[in-house]
């Protein structure tokens, strides 16, 4: 993984972090002189006798704590090193900035330096006459017992605090009600995390090593040990794993209601985030038999960059699912985070386009045949040219062109095998096909040819049966004039379309009308055409690309022809073998 970090120094990270928030953020201020983050309508907050809630620790767990500060969650938040317990005298003033006659609920995770840091604070506090509850949030289900150990560790289970008791002091409730509130959350939470890689601590590289292919099972937002190593395997069998630890404790029975929180650790991608979401959720209700009323998904408590995520599960009644799904007017908050879930049916689209497969034709005509015979040479061809698609496509970024294609055409031979395509109609056979590579295709590929295929199809019927040589060689300017239309690219940008150009340079040239009227003549036509394709797309080997992704790759890389543009050589070769053999 990579060790470089964007940040001006090591000393100055957290200062410039905090900074860079409160600057971008006119709800929030700094106490001067510390690493404190305050709601800049304090005054007004205290002047209502509001509880006000406390909350911090180390750095690196961003946007937790200074990213939850505002209406409806933290009234400030303290912040240490990266890793590090804030001293003492700094959560003092985060206390006795926001300390007021309705009291103060300070929020901490179960570690020894917060404890005791924070705990100093809370008695100095008290000692002046403030009314300060402390709050000690050991959620962590990766060991069975608190023997031999410093007790559960505190991670983002602390959320489900920042939420409903910030709700709660929203609304005017007394200390005694929202530190009630907080020891019924205490007691319920559960959170299990996993990891597939360490984070990286600024000026000091990975905190630990972790061997490819291998996950942490269990580990603490400070990448101390987890419960066990395995190999990487599936986002469900993983969720499985976890869900096992979640509900080791009997905290939770079938029917419960629940929030659940997925939290990225910092250096997941959000695809595979939504993936984890999606099979938590599953596995929570089709197999643990609870229901998840409310969900939030994101990094809210992250460890860095640690590619990992953690599920933290709450049993809930009507009360606590109100609280938490209340709106809150903070940085780092999901806007949608624990709001009710409804499960709506899927929305069903209806269209004549995208009708039903063909009914199977009883008799395939001998035309019919030929399509048939071409199309599953097509096929054959695109798959063949698999891996060296892929190798052209790979100066241009994701190195997929040869597998779409050949998605494409095993799609194209299932339904030519299937018989449900009306083969004795070539338009017709056109738009079934672009139907279906609309759905399986994807990206831009899958879009300009199934307009290249819609257009084609239009222009058969336009010239009818007895034209056919003629519509086949205006098939080709109206592929052309589809794809530059639509996709944007133009001759000379170093894409398909250098190839189409090609021929159609060939077509183009000739006399038509004496060409096309014997056999010889439509062969050697199309014989010289799909030549002149080929030798298009290896053209563009010395072109610089100004449409498509390959647009944006710098021209150094540029040193083989464009994919699209081979893979529309293959697919033009086949067809003229196909429908006149090599002699």
């Amino acid at each position: 993984m990579s060790m470089s970090q964007l940040i001006n120094s090591v000393e100055g990270v957290v200062d410039d972090s905090l900074q860079g928030l409160v600057a971008s953020q006119p709800s929030l201020t700094l106490v001067k002189g510390h690493r404190v983050v305050v709601r800049a309508d304090v005054e007004a907050v205290l002047a209502r006798g509001q509880v006000t809630l406390v909350s911090g620790g180390g750095s690196g767990h961003e946007p937790s704590h200074a990213g939850f500060v505002g209406k409806g969650m933290l009234t400030s938040a303290v912040a240490g090193d990266v890793f590090a317990s804030p001293p003492s005298s700094s959560v003092l003033a985060a206390i006795l900035a926001v300390a007021g006659r309705g009291g103060v609920l300070v929020i901490i995770k179960n570690y020894t330096g917060d404890r005791l840091h924070f705990g100093l604070a809370v008695e100095h506090a008290k000692s002046r006459g403030h009314d300060v509850r402390l709050v000690v949030m050991a959620d962590d289900m990766a060991f069975d017992s608190d023997e031999n150990t410093a007790g559960r560790r505190g991670l983002a289970g602390a959320l489900f605090l920042h939420k409903a008791c910030g709700a709660m002091a929203e609304q005017g409730k007394t200390l005694d009600e929202v530190y009630a509130m907080s020891q019924r959350i205490v007691y319920g939470a559960a959170t299990i995390g996993v990891s597939l890689s360490p984070c990286c601590l600024p000026g000091r590289g990975p905190s630990f090593e972790l061997p490819a292919g291998v996950m942490e099972l269990g580990l603490g937002i400070h990448g101390e040990a987890g419960l066990q190593r395995t190999k990487v395997v599936s986002a469900d069998e993983t969720v499985v794993m976890m869900v096992q630890r979640l509900l080791r404790q009997n905290k939770f029975s079938a029917g419960d209601h629940v929030a659940l929180i997925v939290n990225n650790l910092g250096g997941l991608s959000n695809l595979e985030l939504g993936v984890m979401t999606k099979s938590a959720i599953c596995h929570l209700e089709d197999s643990s038999k609870l229901v998840v009323d409310r969900v939030c998904c994101g990094g809210v408590m992250t460890s860095i960059n640690m590619a990992g995520v953690s599920l933290s599960l709450l049993a809930i009644d009507d009360e606590t699912g109100e609280l938490l799904g209340r709106d809150v007017q903070v940085p780092g908050w999901p806007s949608t985070a624990f709001q009710l879930r409804k499960k709506l049916p899927a929305v069903e689209v209806t269209s004549q386009e995208a009708s039903s497969p063909e009914t199977p034709q009883s008799e395939v005509t001998e035309a019919g045949d030929v399509v048939k015979q071409c199309l599953l040479a097509i096929s054959k061809s695109l798959v063949a040219a698999e891996q060296e698609l892929n190798a052209l496509d790979r100066e241009a970024g994701d190195g997929d062109c040869g597998s779409t294609f050949k998605q494409a055409a095993l799609t194209i031979t299932s339904l030519v095998e299937s018989g449900v395509l009306p083969v004795n109609s070539l338009s017709r056979t056109l738009v079934a096909i672009a139907t279906k590579l609309e759905e399986v295709m994807g990206g831009t590929s899958g879009a300009l040819y199934t307009l290249m295929l819609v257009r084609v199809a239009h222009t058969l019927d336009r010239h009818g049966d007895d034209e056919t040589a003629m519509a086949a060689v205006e098939s080709v300017s109206q592929a052309i004039d589809v794809i530059s239309s639509y996709g944007g690219a133009k001759r000379g940008d170093r894409t398909m379309l250098d190839a189409l150009y090609s021929m159609q340079d060939v077509l183009a040239a000739a006399d038509l009308t004496s060409t096309l009227s014997t056999a010889d003549g439509r062969r050697d036509l199309w014989r010289s055409a799909v030549k002149a394709c080929r030798e298009g797309a290896l053209s563009t080997q010395s072109m610089r690309a100004r449409a498509g992704r390959a647009s944006y790759v710098s021209a150094e890389h540029w040193t083989k022809p464009d994919a699209g543009a081979v893979a529309t050589a293959v697919w033009a070769e086949a067809l003229r073998d196909t429908l006149w053999p090599p002699q």
